[in-house]
């Protein structure tokens, strides 16, 4: 019975001592304005060039800073055919196509003329924090944790060339 008891207190003592050290963990997506993590002496960080989080309030006013290349609508074409076309459409037309992913979720139609009237940093700012918001709930979650700023407005010039390409034809 001592025994128990001794493992019961060792036990507890881990658990309540341990807990701090398990904070990092609690949720996975980084808040407006926080470092993931200090950045080692010397180092420079891949894909992006700060590890700081613009508000999105200030990243709906951006103008893309990447000239539109054939390049990168392409890199564009292939990141949104893998991560946005299951909801929003291959053809950004929000319409479910054989083989999606989710049947039932229907993205907003991204080629429509009222779309196109928003600037490329409402495009950029859904991409990076998700949008829209209902309440607490937003309903495309951010994807901030899986594209670069580059990717980002990658996708960005995918969905401006798509929206060109309907109007002109039209």
């Amino acid at each position: 019975m001592l025994k128990i008891l001794k493992l019961g207190i060792v036990f507890n003592f881990i658990i309540l001592h341990a807990m701090p050290f398990n904070q990092d963990m609690v949720y996975l997506q980084p808040k407006t304005g926080e470092v993931i993590r200090d950045e080692p002496k010397g180092s420079v960080p891949r894909g992006a060039s700060t590890r700081m989080f613009l508000p999105p309030e200030i990243a709906m006013t951006q103008s893309n800073p990447f000239p539109i290349t054939e390049r990168s609508v392409l890199l564009g074409k292939r990141l949104y055919l893998a991560n946005c076309s299951q909801c929003h459409g291959v053809y950004l037309d929000g319409q479910y196509r054989p083989g999606a992913a989710q049947s039932f979720i229907l993205g907003l139609d991204l080629s429509t003329p009222q779309m196109a009237l928003n600037n490329d940093g409402h495009f950029y700012s859904a991409i990076l924090y998700g949008f829209p918001q209902v309440g607490d709930v937003k309903i495309m979650g951010p994807y901030r944790y899986k594209f670069t700023d580059f990717e980002a407005w990658a996708i960005v010039h995918f969905i401006r060339d798509m929206q060109d390409k309907r109007r002109l034809n039209n």
